[in-house]
């Protein structure tokens, strides 16, 4: 316990047996020294100074603590209990010589300060001052010299919590979540190190109401971070990995939080068994295109819009033939039934168990069969089922990929938690090896594949349908649709559009607008896309 939590009287007896000092000896009736600090010592900003001292034997009127002229203390002598001296001096007179000086330190800028000690040893005398005593100061100043708060500075706190100090992990993807808030301004990045190797920057404004609960921050509820993490980037004779997150505020103040881990070696290789045959199937017609789609979902989202918008264009199901299987049912698959599309939900493919992973895909292919699909299209990495489904029976494959994963870290991101067998990733690969052509969302996306197919690939990107924006336009007014929102007539709106979930980093967005509001009290941040899916 320092001195400035302890009582004045706590201080002084706690140093009654201190030989500190020695009293005067010029044959002043003043006797006694300055106890606490020493020269050269510590003191807090709002600590004390103590000493005693005796006029005559009898306690003295008053002391004084001054700092470059100005006082930064005083005190009425109390008459603390002083045994220790009286029974050094053999004088009971000297029982309550003590003397405690409560300072106010804390406008002073610097780290050290000379305090010079004034005792008065009664009203009838002048005040005698006793030599300076340097000192150095602990912590930072607090207010300015107009006694106004100093606010402490920014600084950035946080922990990796996943994975665990000294935590045994494979060599391979592994998930890290952490927190990370400053004191007075967002977190601007997160990079991630293993072993000083760079892994890129971390996911953002993560959801942490365990942090929230206990964190009195407006930012807590929402500091967290996380990556998947590819480990097998680092040289196989690793076995200690030092994963490092290094934090910048928006301010500049930066941190960097460390968590130790012992990697296990690579896994023993797993030779893929063949690929089981499928029966023959009944061939279409050579010239007439009939489309098999596989997806992993049709509700609301990037890639599902995307495929809708794609299959509606093309004239699927009045053009063509077309049968979409989907892993998971939503909102398109009306749309779809509607083009005259073939729309069936099945549940997804298991990728734990190769054994009941061919059994699933049998079943499947059984379905399809009398259908007499001559193409297929694959949407999005996770629907790999289909791709190696088609690639078995020879059909011409197009694999559209919207997932910004390598495939070292794809698996871990589609399907957390779940051991993949390395049978049905093989598969997955050699349907990605075949596939007559793959398509990507963005150019960033294509570059993690270029060198599985660097022939095959082409960039399709999203975009906006603005043919039904001008007919909704042209049958709501903008005021209208403003008044039914709720927003203001005359405001700018900023709108944020995409699904609402963490992986796309809104709130990251919400902080920005946060620090510029202040300068454009008319504009109105507005997040359009919530599947009310919390």
């Amino acid at each position: 316990m320092t001195s400035e939590h302890r009582s004045p009287r706590q201080v002084v007896r706690q140093r009654r047996n201190a030989a500190a000092g020695t009293p005067n000896a010029d044959g002043s009736p003043l006797e006694g020294y300055v106890e606490h600090p020493a020269e050269g010592g510590e003191i807090e900003r709002t600590g004390v100074m103590s000493g005693w001292h005796a006029w005559h034997r009898a306690p003295v009127a008053a002391v004084t603590v001054e700092m470059g002229g100005r006082i930064v203390g005083r005190s009425a002598t109390s008459a603390e209990p002083r045994d220790d001296v009286a029974h050094d001096r053999g004088d009971e007179s000297y029982a309550a010589t003590g003397w405690v000086v409560p300072l106010d330190l804390r406008a002073v800028q610097g780290t050290s300060a000379v305090l010079t000690v004034t005792v008065y040893p009664s009203v009838d005398h002048l005040g005698v001052r006793l030599d300076p005593v340097t000192v150095t100061l602990i912590g930072r100043p607090t207010i300015d010299a107009n006694g106004a708060p100093i606010p402490p500075p920014d600084e950035v706190v946080g922990n990796i919590d996943v994975p665990a100090a000294g935590a045994r992990v494979k060599r391979g993807p592994i998930t890290l979540k952490g927190w990370a808030r400053s004191t007075y301004t967002p977190i601007a990045r997160v990079e991630l190190f293993a072993n000083d190797v760079p892994l890129g920057p971390a996911r953002l404004g993560i959801d942490r109401a365990d942090v929230a609960a206990n964190d009195l921050s407006p930012v807590a509820p929402v500091c967290g971070f996380e990556q998947l993490l590819d480990l097998g980037v680092l040289d196989p004779a690793v076995r200690t990995v030092s994963l490092r997150a290094s934090v910048v505020s928006l301010s500049g103040v930066t941190a960097d939080f460390v968590t130790l881990l012992e990697v296990d070696g690579d896994a023993t290789p797993v030779t893929p068994r063949p690929a089981e045959a499928l029966a023959p199937r009944a061939p279409g017609s050579p010239s007439a295109l009939n489309l098999l789609v596989v997806t992993h979902d049709l509700g609301y989202g990037g890639a599902q819009l995307w495929l809708a918008e794609l299959l509606r264009r093309c004239g699927a199901g009045s053009a063509f033939a077309c049968t979409v299987v989907t892993f998971r049912g939503g909102a398109l698959v009306d749309e779809l039934a509607a083009l005259g599309v073939e729309v069936h939900v099945t549940s997804p493919l298991p990728v734990d168990d190769a054994t009941a992973y061919e059994g699933r895909l049998a079943e499947l292919d059984s379905w399809l069969a009398p259908r007499g699909h001559t193409a297929a299209l694959v949407n999005t990495f996770r629907s790999f089922g289909g791709a190696d489904l088609a690639v078995r029976r020879g059909l011409p494959v197009v694999w559209a990929i919207h997932e910004s994963w390598p495939e070292s870290l794809i698996w871990a991101f589609d399907h957390p938690g779940v051991h993949v067998d390395p049978t049905i990733r093989a598969l997955a690969s050699r349907a990605l090896a075949h596939a007559g052509a793959v398509i990507f969302e963005a150019e960033a996306t294509r570059t993690l594949y270029e060198d599985r197919a660097p022939r095959r690939t082409v960039v399709v990107p999203y975009g906006v349908d603005t043919a039904a924006l001008d007919a909704f336009a042209a049958t709501t007014g903008k005021l209208a649709a403003r008044r039914t929102l709720g927003l203001a007539e005359d405001g700018r709106v900023l709108l944020v559009m995409g699904t609402v979930e963490p992986r796309k980093g809104q709130t990251l967005l919400a902080e920005a607008f946060a620090e510029l509001a202040s300068a454009h009290p008319d504009a109105t941040l507005v997040f359009v896309g919530d599947l009310d899916t919390a």
